[in-house]
C-alpha cells in the first residue's frame, strides 16, 4: 500500500511500527558456534551462518553479539511456532548526501522435534520498532527491506518472500507482511538477506526487528491411516450387503 506523505514544513516526522515479543533468547553470535540451536515449541532453529555483510561506510563493524534471537511459542498451529530476531542497532543508517546503507545475510535450518511437520510461513517486521525519521520535504529516499528464500532438504526452492517499508519523494510504501505456503516438510532451510537505506543527512532510517512465523500439520502415522482404510473398506462391504 503506498500514501502521500505531507510536508510538515521542515518539522521532522517518525513513522513507527511495533509488536510484543516474548521471551526465551540467544543472541546470534551464540548461535553461530558450532552445534548451537534455539528451540520453538517443536521447532528446532540450528546450522546459523552469517553469509554476506556490507556497509556504505568505510570501516563499518558488526557485532552479533547485538542481535538476539528470541523464541515464539505462542501461535498454535497457525501461525504456529517461530523467531523475533531483534537486530539491536546494526541495522540503522544516517544518509551520507548519496547512498548509506548496511546489508547482512543469514541462514540457518529449521527441523520438526516433534509430530508436527512445517508447513507454511510468515514474514513481518517485528518488536523492536523499525522506524523512518526524516525531513519532510518531499525529497526524501530511504527505507529497509528484507528478502527470504525457503528451501526443502533437496535444494529446491519453495517460498520467495520479500517486505518492505520505505518512503521515495513523498510516497511511502508499506508492502508487509509476506506469507507463502508449501507442502508440508521434516525440514526447510532459511536464508534472509536484511538491508537498510537513507539518502539525505537529515534522514535515518532503523531496521529493529522482524517476525518469523512457521505453521504446522499433523501428519497420521502410517498405522492410523491404514485404520482408516480399513475402516473405510468395513464400511463399503456393508453397504453392498444392504444393497
Amino acid at each position: 500500500m503506498k500514501s502521500m506523505i505531507k510536508a510538515l514544513g521542515g518539522l521532522v516526522a517518525a513513522i513507527t511500527l511495533t509488536v510484543p515479543s516474548l521471551a526465551a533468547t540467544l543472541t546470534l553470535e551464540q548461535l553461530l558456534d558450532p552445534g548451537a540451536s534455539i528451540t520453538a515449541g517443536d521447532k528446532l532453529f540450528d546450522s546459523w551462518e552469517v553469509t554476506f555483510t556490507d556497509a556504505s561506510a568505510e570501516g563499518a563493524t558488526w557485532d552479533f553479539g547485538d542481535i538476539d534471537i528470541t523464541a515464539l511459542d505462542d501461535g498454535g498451529d497457525d501461525p504456529g511456532p517461530g523467531l523475533m530476531i531483534d537486530m539491536g542497532g546494526q541495522m540503522t543508517v544516517t544518509g551520507d548526501g548519496i547512498y548509506a546503507y548496511r546489508d547482512i545475510a543469514i541462514s540457518f535450518h529449521v527441523s520438526t522435534i516433534g509430530d508436527k511437520k512445517i508447513k507454511d510461513n510468515l514474514l513481518n517486521f517485528g518488536n523492536p520498532a523499525s522506524f523512518l525519521s526524516f525531513l519532510a520535504d518531499d525529497l526524501n529516499d530511504l527505507g529497509m527491506a528484507v528478502v527470504e528464500k525457503v528451501y526443502d532438504a533437496a535444494g529446491n526452492m519453495l517460498a520467495d518472500k520479500y517486505i518492505e517499508f520505505s518512503l521515495l519523494d513523498g510516497v511511502e510504501t508499506r508492502d508487509f507482511p509476506d506469507s507463502a505456503a508449501f507442502a508440508p516438510q521434516d525440514e526447510i532451510w532459511v536464508t534472509k538477506n536484511f538491508l537498510v537505506w537513507a539518502v539525505d543527512d537529515s534522514d535515518t532510517a532503523s531496521l529493529g526487528g522482524v517476525e518469523q512465523r512457521f505453521s504446522q500439520q499433523s501428519v497420521p502415522e502410517p498405522g492410523s491411516l491404514a485404520l482408516v482404510a480399513l475402516a473405510l473398506a468395513g464400511l463399503g462391504a456393508a453397504a453392498r450387503r444392504r444393497g
